[in-house]
Parts: structure tokens; sequence; C-alpha cells
């Protein structure tokens, strides 16, 4: 049947084709290219003979044995082809003619009931080496719901996160044991103290207050958060577990900005703006204030013997100088301090002394001094230097009983990348 059908399609090419001759020759003589076309099957690469080729609905022409056609005499421009042969499906392209160039078409077709099938070809930049590093940037999380305008609570909602309930993290020593209320994250299982939180480079004790209330830096003053699960670079050694790398922004040189907040949970203010044309400057303050409202709540309520007051401060001050277009100095000045207060009205039973005020403690201050200087061929230096003094302690008992642990905390690094070529970066440093 396919046979009969393929051989009435044929003889009526033939008569559209006798009938195209009877054209008169001047019309063939028109000036032109040619155009030469080959057709094969897709699947098996055998010519396709006897194909109808239709050339902008106009002219026609037949595949020969080899599968060959060609058209003579087509100006130059946008032509429109379709094939529409019988045991292959439908095909129509657009191609262009260009002047004093032959023009040499090769078409695959698909066998007839298969021209659903496509080939995508999908091509994308090249993947860090970091497979599992997630980028966090601030304006496209700052909205995100339940974080209460705290980018860096996001962090305990990532994959593989959990926030710890006994343990600070890297660094923590002593102090870990004396805080002891959800400082650090778990990450994918590995303890608090195998993971790191870096701040520009550098660890610092703790990333979140007491409970998870808020982080120890204001929103406003970060730039990116890159979180590291697993399969970090050597640039994040001594940490076995995860990275949390937080970077700051640099200040603002154009205009004053800031604003005042008060809230249930703290209060505070950030102001940022411009010193000159080549500086600026970033200052925040915050306090919270659920100790001055929560004892007044349950104050009134029947069976409470013991109220629990959390207190926290930080702050941070950010200075930028850009010399030249390729350096930038900074100064970055910050801290936090947490307390915890028990007010034990009634002594537990057998040792009357552990009554009244019970407190639990951690403060640090850190003080970044960095410069950061970028050529323009292709290589970046930063060098950058902190100090700063860790403390953690433990009263018990109207201060009778105490614990209490002082860290200084002083380190370098330098760090150099050169981008050698597209897909060809070295990174290297020190660190102590």
């Amino acid at each position: 049947m396919t046979k009969g059908y393929r051989n009435i399609h044929h003889l009526i090419l033939v008569a559209l084709l006798a009938a195209q001759l009877l054209v008169p020759a001047t019309s063939l003589a028109q000036e032109g290219q040619r155009i030469e076309g080959n057709l094969v099957h897709k699947a098996t690469g055998e010519p396709i003979i006897g194909a109808p080729v239709k050339l902008d609905g106009e002219r026609f022409a037949v595949s020969s044995e080899q599968g060959v056609f060609h058209f003579d005499g087509v100006a130059p421009g946008w032509h429109r082809l379709s094939i529409d042969d019988p045991e292959c499906a439908p095909f129509e392209i657009r191609f262009e003619v260009v002047a004093e160039k032959p023009t040499q078409l090769e078409f695959a077709l698909d066998p007839r009931g298969k021209q659903d099938m496509e080939e995508m070809v999908i091509k994308s930049e090249r993947l860090d080496l970091e497979l599992s590093d997630t980028v966090l940037e601030l304006d496209e999380v700052g909205k995100i719901p339940g974080t209460q305008g705290d980018v860096l609570k996001i962090v305990e909602n990532l994959p593989g996160v959990a926030r710890s309930s006994g343990a600070v993290g890297r660094g923590g020593g002593m102090g870990a044991m004396a805080a002891g209320t959800g400082y650090g994250i778990i990450v994918r299982g590995s303890a608090p103290e195998d993971s790191r939180v870096l701040i520009d480079d550098h660890e610092v004790p703790l990333l979140y207050h007491f409970g998870g209330l808020k982080s120890v830096l204001n929103s406003d003053i970060l730039k990116r958060i890159d979180f590291l699960p697993g399969g970090f670079g050597a640039e994040y050694g001594m940490a076995t577990g995860g990275i949390v790398d937080v970077r700051t922004r640099p200040c603002t040189h154009k205009q004053y900005d800031g604003y005042l907040e008060l809230s249930m949970i703290d209060a505070g203010f950030l102001v940022k703006g411009p010193i000159s044309e080549d500086a600026g400057f970033i200052a925040a303050v915050r306090r919270s204030t659920i100790d001055l409202w929560l004892p007044f709540v349950l104050e009134g309520i029947a069976g409470f013997e013991m109220t629990m007051a959390p207190t926290y401060y930080d702050y941070q001050l950010k200075l930028d100088w850009s010399p030249t277009d390729a350096d930038r100095l900074s100064f970055f000045a910050f801290g936090s301090d947490d307390r915890m207060e028990f007010l034990l009205s009634k002594p537990p039973s057998g040792d009357p002394s552990l009554r009244g005020e019970f407190s639990i403690g951690q403060f640090f201050h850190r003080l970044h001094v960095s410069w950061v200087h970028a050529s323009l061929l292709d290589w970046q230096v930063r060098l950058s230097l902190v100090g700063g003094y860790d403390s953690a302690n433990i009263s018990m008992g109207n201060a009778s009983r105490y614990i209490r642990t002082d860290i200084p905390h002083l380190g370098l690094r330098a760090d150099l990348e050169w981008q050698i070529a597209k897909r060809w970066k070295l990174k290297t440093g020190v660190q102590g």
C-alpha cells in the first residue's frame, strides 16, 4: 500500500516538474546562486530517494538515487525549504543564501511518527570544586519568612544543619562548657567543635546569642554567607565538619543612612555613610529587651520559683579607606556579650547555700585590620591581622562559687589569588 502511494505521489511530482519546464527559458536563466542538498535517513544513514523538496512554496525538486537535490538561480537572501516525504517526518527550515557563494545543505530526517523526538544541548558555566557550596546573597534571602529579619538564622534551615544544644563550636574550650546553651551548629552529624564559623576569614567562638534568638552580627552589615558542608579547600583548614564563611559589605561612600529599632526581643540602631570621597563607615549596636519585661509577666503566675532572663549585647564598627582604585584598607571592630540569670528564691533540698542569683555568661571582642590589593593583571592579594579576647564564666549562689576562663586571641592570614586562564586559578596562602 505504501509503495503504491509513493508511485502516485511521484507521478504528481513528475507532472508538476513537466509544468515547470514550460516556463520560458529566460526565467531559468536569471542570475542567482545554486543550492545543492543531500537527504539521508537519520536512523540508517541511507539516502532518501524521490523525496519532494519545495523552495519558498513555489519551486519543486525531487531527490535523486543518491539523495541529492538542487535549485539554480536562487536570489541571495533568506529562503524557506520544506520536505514532505511519505516515509519521513515533515521537515522545514529557514536558511540564507549568500551572493557569489554556493550553498550546500545536508539534512538527516526522522522516520515518520518519530518527529516528537528532539535533541537538546545544554551549556552552562563550569562548576566550582566545592560542589556542596551554598552561597546566600543578602539581597536574595533578606525577606524569607521565619528569619525575623536575621539572615544568619537561615543557616539553621539549610539541608544537613542543626543547632547544637550543648556546645558553641570550635575554639570554645572551657567557654563552651560554661555557655552550653545552643551557640554552635551541627553539620551532617559532626560534633559542633568540628565545624568553623568565620567572619571575614577569621574564626569567632559563636554565631548566635542565647537560645538562637539573634545572630551576633546585624544583618544589614552582611554581604554574603558561604556555607560549605563538605569538600572545601585547604584555605578552610582545621575543620572536618562544615564551614560558615560570613562576609561583611564594604562601607558606602555616597550618602548617610540608618535606622532605630525596638522590639520585644531587642533594641538598637545602625548608621552608615561617607567620611570622605574615598572612605566610609558602618556602626551598629543592639541590646536585648527580654530581661526588661519578662519578670513582670511571670511575677503573678503561681508555682514559678525561678525566672530566667537572658541578656545580650553586640556591636559592630567598620571603617573602609580606598587610597587607590586597586587598594582597600579596612578596620572592623565587633563583639558580643551574653548573660543568662536564674533567680532562685527557694534553695533546693539538701543545700541551703544554693539560693539567690545564678548566672552563665560569655563574651568576645575582635578587631580586624585588612588590606586588599586587586591588580589589573587578574591577581589579588589579601592580608589581615586579627586580635581579640574571649571569656566565659559560671556563677552559683550569689557568686560564692564560680568558674571563669579568659582566652586571648591573635591571628594573621595572607592570601594570593591568580586567574592564570579562563579555567585555571591559583590560590595559595598562609595562616597563623
